[in-house]
């Protein structure tokens, strides 16, 4: 039966040694353009997780400024409360912004509010009121914040001996 082509198999070159080096230079010439382009595409991947990476730390610390700011403003409102705090919605929300936020930044803003009226009033005076809601909020502290924190040791710490406050040794 007569097919398509003429002949019964491709016919021979005549240096099958020629042909075979251009064979490998061309495969060699494409796979190496093929691993640049990979390379290519892994670099692009990477440059854009790098910055992905950089805003992602840049939004996170914008938002711990904001968290921080937040906390100043309610701690001062806060002191001015004549009820009892406990019960207010600067208490409710300092105490959110401190048990919502997993790496601690409402935790050490409300500190550095505290540690902030300690040195500007070093007598340190509040009332009984007052000075139940700050322990509430030192003891949620401690809860949401890791054992391992050297912060929060530290401010453990101060707390200790500048308010006084006694802690019960499961929070620590």
């Amino acid at each position: 039966r007569q097919g398509r082509f003429p002949y019964d198999r491709f016919p021979a070159s005549a240096n099958p040694t020629i042909t075979d080096e251009k064979r490998k230079a061309i495969l060699k010439a494409a796979e190496e353009k093929g691993s640049i382009d990979r390379l290519r595409l892994v670099n692009e991947e990477v440059d854009k997780r790098v910055e992905n990476t950089g805003e992602r730390l840049a939004e996170r610390e914008r938002m711990v400024k904001d968290i921080k700011v937040k906390i100043q403003g309610l701690w001062r409102k806060f002191l001015q409360i004549q009820d009892d705090p406990l019960y207010s919605s600067e208490f409710g929300t300092i105490h959110a912004l401190i048990e919502s936020d997993p790496e601690g930044a409402g935790g050490t803003g409300f500190v550095e509010c505290l540690r902030e009226h300690i040195i500007a009033n070093g007598d340190c005076l509040m009332s009984e009121h007052h000075f139940t809601a700050v322990k509430e909020l030192v003891r949620m502290f401690l809860l949401c914040n890791s054992r391992g924190n050297f912060q929060l040791q530290a401010a453990v710490c101060y707390l200790r001996t500048n308010l006084l406050i006694s802690f019960d040794p499961l929070f620590i």
